[in-house]
């Protein structure tokens, strides 16, 4: 295993599009699957401890990557105890590395006060931090944050924002007209001079952040 390389995984948004990253978004057979296919010397024995151990060092040595493995581990208790304490903690050692995945597991933490006291606004502001590299399902959940008025001031004009910047990131994806007609029930509460500075300013955004390319 390369503790170097960076975890390539699309996150989806749920067939809810409730909260696009909540837990139950990624299946733990899936997260066992993204671990072991990072650790292929163990992948044919299933052997989980020896996988933690490799990656533990990795996350030890402060590569970002398997920092966020490691949270995973603790977040789901794969092949350990669940520990939601130690998997904010890693999680948090990779987004402060500038990790897309783990500030959007962090600010799920933060939104669900798993592992971390509830905090909306730390929430709001790891979930900026991933959608301003570019990740349309963060970008999706600043759009409900604003959209709500959690750990921001309820502004439907930047929830339409970022709703649009991430369903224009969401093109290829099965469930991006659902996504527009969320964005577009927004449009509705706002003035046409509103949805016109709405508009511009989703223009600039999309221009600013776009969903890097594989």
């Amino acid at each position: 295993m390369t503790g170097r390389s960076r975890v390539k995984i699309k996150i989806l948004i749920c067939s809810s599009l409730a909260m696009a990253l909540l837990s139950g978004c990624f299946e733990k057979n899936d997260e066992q699957k993204i671990i072991l296919n990072n650790v292929p010397d163990i992948v044919a024995k299933g052997d989980y401890h020896k996988g933690t151990d490799i990656i533990r060092k990795g996350a030890e040595q402060g590569y970002a990557s398997d920092q966020y493995l490691l949270g995973l581990i603790y977040s789901r208790g794969i092949g350990m105890p669940q520990d939601y304490q130690l998997a904010a903690t890693w999680f948090g050692k990779a987004a402060e590395q500038g990790h897309e995945l783990s500030q959007i597991k962090l600010g799920w933490m933060y939104s669900e006060g798993k592992g971390v006291a509830q905090d909306h606004q730390k929430a709001v502001y790891w979930f900026r931090k991933a959608a301003e590299q570019g990740n349309d399902v963060a970008q999706f959940v600043l759009g409900q944050k604003y959209e709500r008025g959690e750990g921001v001031k309820q502004d439907s004009k930047l929830a339409y924002v970022w709703y649009s910047v991430s369903v224009a990131n969401n093109s290829k994806d099965s469930n991006n007209e659902d996504l527009a007609k969320i964005r577009d029930a927004v449009a509705k509460k706002l003035t046409q001079e509103e949805l016109h500075e709405a508009q511009k300013l989703a223009s600039k955004y999309f221009k600013l952040y776009p969903t890097k390319q594989p």
